[in-house]
């Protein structure tokens, strides 16, 4: 289940506002604007009497006017108000009043939702000016569900894959795979606030075969597209379509020659560049390499593909080890480099065997390729999982997880830490465990966040600690503190992801995390795998 909106994605997409565009101070105002005294039937509006400056009210949390917040969740959740010209400001909620308090920018109402049955509240707010004589509302509607928002049905879509949530100005999108019309194909498709289609599925890739996977971006002027094919078993290709799903860039077919692909990718976007990161392996278990290329997203020219990592054979003489099969790379755009993280294997005099190890390398716009540097420090006797990279601020957060061996327990638990990363790529020595708590956790995935030094999302085991025989995988967000440890959180528990298979990936809505996943209630036995949404309110 997965379900997120911002103004970044993976760590690339372009800002975004939530709410409605503000009409000129006096105008008679479309949908999401008003005039002076006017109402607006839109999410936000705007009014103002000459000289005066105008009254302008806007709802950032709402996408195409609509918001949606978990009842077994909150008990309730902040509207931030964002108002100009503006002295007094109420609010109500399904034609009930509801409390204003001024802050920094506007006024916050906390929308009572407990006890609430599933459905739709009406939103209404209104601004007064200070001498009265200009009303301006803005309106919207929150959906309340106890279980989020289901955007794929394994009995009519079949298996879905790689959820990717966008914002394009003030739209959400998701793309993802799934077999609704057959063959497996990847799609884009609008949703509101509540993750509710907006319009109809667009086919992206279009091929012959299927595509098993298809992960994007969004640029500028289009889509990029890195996605999977059946060959050995995957074959890695790259596209460009435009909004439409029109091809701009044909087909790149990535892998070497003699290679196939192997799997996971990821694909970032900045400066009219979508950069890629994606493995390649010899079809013998060995030869494994990590691949990157940019290609500039009007005209195709593409500088690579360059061999980031490769494998060796992890002894004494070779210290340089390989692959797992199943694990992910990632890549951020940050300050004109792209920045790759994976887990590659490393022989260790102690404790005189290769162990799995987080890494990140740095891509100069040239394609020139820096070399591996260990997160946590090479000499660290830990067996890493996931290395992830975030854009963050200027600079970016770089995530692993981990089992710490000089932990004396029968069964360490998985660790995550972070360190930041400055723009020209200096690792900053300290890591900081980010969780304190018993068990594993993993696939986090990181928001920057306006009000906070980020959001994280995660998936959590601690459950199993309490009862192995009740526990289960949950899905949690929480706000991350200047020093990297997370702030209180909270826990989505409808989720029923599959440990490294939930595919988290988020974005904004002004201050809130929408995020996707995929859900697998069918479990590992029966697997069912289903695209779900929710958000997390700050």
């Amino acid at each position: 289940m997965s379900a997120a909106c911002g103004d970044t994605e993976a760590n690339n997409d372009n800002p975004g506002n939530a709410g409605g565009n503000a009409g000129s101070a006096g105008s008679a105002g479309s949908a999401g604007s008003a005039g002076a005294g006017g109402s607006t039937g839109g999410m936000g509006g705007s009014g103002g009497t000459a000289g005066a400056a105008p009254v302008t009210v806007n709802l950032p949390q709402l996408v195409d006017g609509v918001a949606l917040a978990n009842t077994a969740v909150y008990k309730s959740v902040p509207l931030h108000i964002e108002v100009t010209g503006t002295m007094d400001v109420s609010a109500q909620l399904d034609g009930k009043d509801v409390p204003t308090t001024p802050e920094d920018g506007g006024f916050v109402a906390e929308l009572p939702i407990e006890g609430e049955a599933d459905g739709e509240l009406p939103i209404v707010v209104t601004a007064t000016s200070a001498d009265g004589e200009d009303v301006v509302e803005a309106n919207g509607t929150l959906v309340v569900s106890a279980r989020g928002t289901q955007l794929t049905d394994f009995d009519v879509d079949g298996a879905a894959a790689t959820p990717r949530l966008h914002r394009k100005g003030d739209e959400a999108w998701v793309t993802f795979a799934d077999r609704k019309n057959g063959d497996r194909e990847a799609y884009l498709w609008r949703i509101d606030g509540a993750g509710r289609p907006v319009g109809d599925r667009i086919p992206l890739v279009k091929a012959s075969e299927e595509t098993h996977a298809a992960r994007t971006a969004f640029g500028t002027q289009g889509i990029g597209i890195l996605y999977q094919h059946s060959g050995g078993p995957w074959s890695n290709r790259f596209k460009v379509v435009d909004f439409d799903g029109n091809e701009v860039v044909a087909p790149i077919e990535l892998d070497p020659t003699n290679l196939n692909g192997s799997f996971g990718g990821e694909i970032a976007y900045a400066d009219g560049k979508f950069v890629i990161a994606w493995r390649s392996n010899d079809g013998t278990g060995g030869g494994g390499q990590v691949m990157w290329a940019s290609i500039d997203e009007t005209s195709g020219d593409v500088v690579g593909p360059k061999v980031v990592a490769a494998s060796g054979a992890g002894t004494m003489a070779d210290e340089i080890g390989g692959f797992e099969p199943f694990n992910n790379v990632h890549i951020a755009s940050i300050g004109g480099r792209s920045f790759v993280t994976f887990v590659r294997g490393l022989y260790m005099t102690t404790p005189d065997f290769e162990i799995p190890r987080s890494q990140l390398v740095i891509v100069e716009a040239d394609g020139t390729v820096g070399d591996a540097m260990y997160l946590g420090g090479k000499a660290a006797l830990r067996f890493h999982h996931e290395a992830r990279v975030f854009n963050h601020g200027d600079g970016g957060l770089l995530m692993s997880t981990s089992n710490d061996l000089l932990d004396p327990s029968n069964n360490p638990p998985k660790l995550l830490d972070g360190q930041l990363l400055d723009r020209e790529g200096k690792i900053d020595p300290k890591s900081v465990q980010m969780i304190d708590a018993p068990d594993d956790r993993g696939e986090p995935f990181f928001l920057d966040h306006p009000n906070h030094n980020g959001v994280l999302l995660w998936l959590d085991h601690r459950s199993y600690t309490a009862d192995i025989l009740t526990g289960s995988i949950q899905l949690m967000a929480a706000p991350v503190n200047a020093d990297l440890t997370v702030g209180e959180h909270v826990f989505f528990d409808h989720a029923d992801p599959i440990a490294g298979l939930g595919q988290l990936h988020g974005t904004l809505a002004g201050t809130n995390a929408l995020f996707a996943w995929i859900d697998d209630i069918g479990g590992v036995t029966m697997p069912r795998p289903e695209i779900y949404y929710d958000c997390a309110w700050y």
